[in-house]
């Protein structure tokens, strides 16, 4: 046998034996028994652990709010703020409102507020009646500040990009210490949310 063909022999050897070693569980990758890994430590949230990563601006020139009657973000202080930009025909926005009812349910008004943040895509959502009707229909029963023009969706997003949804998490003191783009993130957010609570 020629030396290529007994190295290629020798190298299709070690990499049987090395999917053998992972696949009964001997390797460096751990099975875990049809489970998913635990999270990290540091995805654990804990009070102490929660990062301020900047005070939370006001919400400025805004044409109104619905379902409260509230006129700034200065009204909730003293709770853990859930603040969401979103728009009404949005489906990524839709899919984490289920995870926001249950946070809206879990604790009294007392301790925790949503903030949903509407800022309209398209200009059928702009009309402050539709966004009214959305919300009743998706069971949206937090206050909604209207932000139409989009300036608080542009000013409170750092960089090029705005998103829809952005969720934040606003400590009772006016801090943001959670931040996320996008669906998912639910438990996280439900722990920021517990996390802070547990700080008042």
């Amino acid at each position: 046998m020629s030396a290529p063909r007994a190295l290629a022999l020798f190298a299709l050897i070690v990499v049987g034996a090395v999917i053998v070693w992972v696949q009964v569980g001997e390797g460096p990758f751990p099975r875990t028994e049809g489970r998913p890994l635990e999270p990290s430590e540091p995805t654990r949230i804990e009070a102490a652990g929660l990062p301020v990563l900047r005070p939370a601006p006001d919400l400025v020139e805004l044409d109104g709010w619905l379902q409260t009657e509230a006129d700034s973000l200065d009204d909730f202080e003293g709770k853990v703020l859930v603040l969401q930009f979103w728009t009404f025909s949005c489906r990524n926005c839709k899919a984490t409102i289920p995870n926001l009812k249950e946070i809206y349910s879990a604790y009294g008004r007392d301790q925790v507020e949503i903030v949903g943040v509407h800022a309209p895509e398209f200009s059928f959502e702009e009309d402050p009646d539709a966004v009214l009707e959305a919300a009743v229909d998706l069971g949206v029963t937090w206050p909604v500040a209207l932000d139409t023009a989009k300036r608080n969706f542009h000013s409170w997003q750092e960089g090029r990009t705005a998103y829809w949804p952005r969720t934040y998490v606003i400590d009772a003191v006016g801090q943001i210490r959670f931040d996320h783009i996008g669906e998912g993130k639910y438990e996280e957010l439900r722990e920021a949310v517990a996390a802070l609570v547990a700080e008042l």
